[in-house]
């Protein structure tokens, strides 16, 4: 019997998938206990309804980031920290505070794992910093500047 995924299942596949099952595991197990449905039923029906509209909104929302975190590209944020007489930064600036930088200057709110920086931030001047993106794995180059 050919059936469709309610939910994963160890050893058989994940939800939305469709496969061949036997037809007392099927009727017996898989859909008295709403793991599967029989393919072509309303329930079957609704998950692959579900699973295209999902996937449509992962490809929207992958576009967005990309076209936002873009519009960074090449642009320069000012962050007042105090520092020494030397330039060294009393407290380092972290992923943090250039999100916050981000955010005030632009209004773009990201999260950490976008911005990427090999060590906190501890002198004055101008620091180049990369922005990346989940969907496909692109980065921006941006400028940050360290004032007191």
């Amino acid at each position: 019997m050919r059936v469709i995924l309610l939910k994963d299942i160890q050893k058989i596949g994940r939800k939305g998938e469709t496969k061949e099952v036997g037809d007392g595991y099927a009727l017996n197990f898989l859909i008295p206990k709403k793991l599967a449905a029989k393919e072509g039923s309303s329930d079957a029906n609704r998950i692959k309804k579900e699973l295209e509209e999902k996937a449509q909104h992962k490809f929207i929302t992958g576009k967005l980031e990309e076209d936002t975190i873009k519009s960074l590209a090449g642009k320069k944020i000012i962050i007042n920290s105090k520092s020494n007489k030397e330039g060294h930064l009393f407290a380092q600036v972290r992923k943090e505070n250039i999100i916050e930088g981000i955010k005030s200057a632009y209004g773009i709110e990201l999260h950490e794992e976008n911005v990427l920086l090999d060590e906190h931030l501890k002198t004055k001047g101008e620091h180049e910093i990369k922005i990346s993106g989940k969907a496909k794995g692109f980065q921006v180059k941006m400028i940050v500047e360290i004032v007191d």
